[in-house]
Formats: C-alpha cells, structure tokens, sequence
C-alpha cells in the first residue's frame, strides 16, 4: 500500500481545525493538544505540527513557548482592523467585477438576496447569513483574482471565528447588498467599489462605536 502524503493530510488537518474554530468548537482563547486533535483525526503528530504551524502564520492560533496552543482571541480592535481590510480588497474585487466579468457571471448575481424584503423576521437570519458569505465569495470568485479570494478567505474566517454571525442585523444590510448587485450589474464599476467599501466601514464604524461604549 502506497504511503499517504502528510502534505495532503496536513492540508486535510488544517482544514478541520479552521472549520472548528469557526463553528464554535474550538473558543476563542481556549487551549489546544496537538495529541487530542492527532487521535481525534487518526493521524500522526507530523501533519497537526504542519497545519499548526500554517494556522500560526495566519493569526488563528497563537504558540506560547513552554506554555502551549491557544486559539486566537480576538479583540474588537483586531475586528474593526479585519473590517477595514476586507473593505479594501472587496472594494477592488466589485469594481473588477463591473468592468471585467462575463455577463453570465453577473447574471448569477441576481438571485442573490431576491427573496427577501423589509422587515426581515428573525428566523431567517440564519439563511441571511449563509447568504451573505456566500454572495461576498461570488463576488470574489467572479473577479477571478486567486489571491484575493485567499485574502477573504483569511479574513472571513478571522471574523466567523470571533462572532459566529453578523456585525449588523440583514435588515441593515439588505438594501446595501442590493445596491452594491445593482451597481455591478449596470457595469458601473465607480459605484459597484464605493457602495462594497461603504458596505464594510459601516460595520467597522459599530465596532468602534461600541468599543467607546464600553469605556
């Protein structure tokens, strides 16, 4: 029998442990055995010690020398930061979008949030959300950047792992998602950027506003 590749099983190991952090399974600020999660996953210490490392360059976990593995907790100024960010590379993936995609690419984007109007009832917040993750990674995935889509990726799962859910409520956001698919498939690649940046400083601006809350 030919011997797996650890490569292959270090990519399979960091994948899961990226997916528990951002399912909650793993909290934020809580300690982590490179053992437990090598039986867990029936593998050895060799691809957990790779994708450890891998998750460490990334910022998820934090390494404490003679202390252990701590999963990353994020503060709200590490979030606003995240939001700032994504505002920038989605911002310029939008505007790409408006100027370059093909116009079936864009005609995908037109059953994105079609179902709903104001108010949104709470029981669908849940299927908003899935949603508007999911509309964000199209809108990258059309641009047909490959690093900027790793880029979100990183960022995505950063703010995932820190509130599993929205900064703001879908009904704040809806008409801006709306706006922002209107723009793109006009070809108005100006507004398709400024409404994508606007879209994400808003959620910047209420992390800030609630940090000077709870001075």
């Amino acid at each position: 029998m030919d011997k797996i590749d650890n490569s292959f099983l270090a990519d399979v190991v960091y994948e899961k442990i990226k997916q528990m952090i951002v399912d909650g399974d793993l909290v934020p600020g809580s300690k982590i055995s490179k053992k437990e999660i090598a039986k867990s996953l029936a593998v050895s210490l060799t691809p957990v010690n790779e994708a450890i490392s891998r998750l460490s360059g990334e910022k998820l976990v934090k390494v404490v020398p003679k202390e252990g593995i701590y999963i990353r907790d994020l503060n709200d100024q590490d979030l606003a930061e995240t939001y700032a960010i994504r505002a920038g590379l989605e911002s310029v993936a939008a505007r790409i979008c408006a100027l370059e995609a093909k116009d079936s690419d864009i005609e995908s984007l037109a059953h994105f949030f079609s179902k709903y109007n104001l108010p949104i009832p709470s029981f669908e917040t849940k299927e908003y959300m899935m949603e508007d993750q999911s509309f964000h990674t199209t809108i990258l995935r059309i641009a047909g950047i490959p690093m900027l889509v790793d880029l979100e990726g990183f960022y995505g799962y950063m703010i995932k792992s820190y509130e599993h859910g929205l900064m703001r409520p879908p009904n704040d956001t809806l008409s801006e998602h709306k706006a922002i698919i209107k723009a793109i498939q006009s070809r108005n690649a100006k507004a398709a950027a400024e409404l994508m940046m606007e879209h994400h400083l808003k959620s910047r601006k209420r992390i800030l506003s609630m940090m000077k809350g709870n001075q």
